[in-house]
């Protein structure tokens, strides 16, 4: 037989858990498990980066659950903290691929003609010019100019505002024109133009 826990709502449930019944936690999460997977899923790139999200919310919410306001509306706070997570996630993915943005495999060096050592060149200087922003700005051009991602595509991954993400590429794009000054020239690389 059941406990009055699993027929509860959500407040009565939250009075439990507060009250040192961990029993109906497990409820609770069971309960909304699938909502916060399918919440953190849309926002991260893989199925264990969504269920590690959701681990760390549900752990979160636990410890901050006396902080819940309306405890009837205990999934839309829970989300909340989904969200932040799996947003947390996204960031940390863009900006390890910001980081490691211009690798060049060995076995490509070794094979270069001198229009590959050029490129090598170029491809070196534009990594250090790359590397004088700061990680959100270089994630932004990374996902912008490299993977053609749209404005509101890049706010959702970062957690970021459209407005904040429109200026950080400018900002961006303008202080690669002051690092790059005449190497743009001796390369012949073509202006770069905001959006």
């Amino acid at each position: 037989m059941t406990g009055s826990a699993d027929i509860g709502d959500d407040a009565a449930l939250v009075a439990q858990v507060l009250s040192g019944d961990t029993g109906a936690y497990a409820i609770l999460m069971r309960r909304h498990f699938p909502v916060a997977f399918a919440t953190a899923r849309r926002l991260t790139s893989t199925p264990e980066d969504a269920e590690d999200a959701c681990q760390e919310a549900f752990a979160r919410a636990y410890f901050r659950l006396a902080e819940c306001g309306e405890p009837a509306r205990f999934l839309g706070w829970t989300l909340q903290i989904v969200r932040h997570h799996a947003h947390n996630v996204r960031r940390y993915q863009a900006l390890r691929a910001a980081l490691s943005l211009d690798e060049l495999p060995a076995a490509a060096a070794a094979s270069m003609t001198t229009h590959g050592v050029e490129s090598a060149d170029l491809r070196q200087h534009l990594h250090r010019a790359l590397g004088t922003l700061s990680p959100v700005k270089r994630a932004v051009v990374q996902h912008h100019d490299l993977d053609g991602w749209t404005h509101p595509q890049i706010a959702r991954a970062l957690g970021i505002s459209v407005l904040m993400s429109r200026r950080h590429l400018s900002d961006a794009r303008a202080r690669l024109r002051t690092v790059l000054g005449e190497i743009r020239k001796d390369f012949n690389v073509g202006e770069l133009n905001d959006d």
